[in-house]
């Protein structure tokens, strides 16, 4: 059991800011500051592809109830970016970072409401796994 909550990424804040913080931060930066196009799917797709990633890992490893749901749409938000870029579908810039990061945050909060935080195990009254 320990070994499956000291290996959940949003447990540490350090690492939660390296996979989610520094990507969400650099998006809105560049969003925000930059009038380059390629700049800003650049950014944007390896920004949402990072979190994608990190969530599904963290899925895989600790059970993380939201991060089955959130990885999934990061990973789709990253692929979106890269379809603006080349014209394939016209959503504007804003709508797709909006709706990855409003989205996700939706994700979050009604999956674990929903399931508690944890896949598999039982939770106590606190919503934490019981040993």
């Amino acid at each position: 059991m320990k070994n499956r909550l000291a290996s959940d990424v949003t447990r540490n804040w350090g690492r939660l800011f390296l996979v989610y913080g520094i990507p969400s931060i650099a998006m809105q930066l560049v969003g925000n500051l930059s009038n380059s196009t390629p700049a800003v799917a650049g950014t944007w797709a390896a920004g949402f592809a990072v979190m994608g990633t990190a969530c599904l890992i963290n899925a895989r490893r600790c059970g993380r109830v939201h991060c089955w749901f959130t990885g999934p749409w990061f990973l789709l938000a990253s692929v979106l970016t890269v379809l603006r870029y080349l014209e394939v579908i016209s959503l504007s810039w804003p709508t797709i970072l909006n709706a990855g990061m409003l989205g996700a945050l939706v994700l979050f909060f009604v999956s674990e409401n929903i399931w508690g935080k944890y896949f598999g195990e039982q939770a106590d009254e606190n919503n934490q796994p019981s040993c």
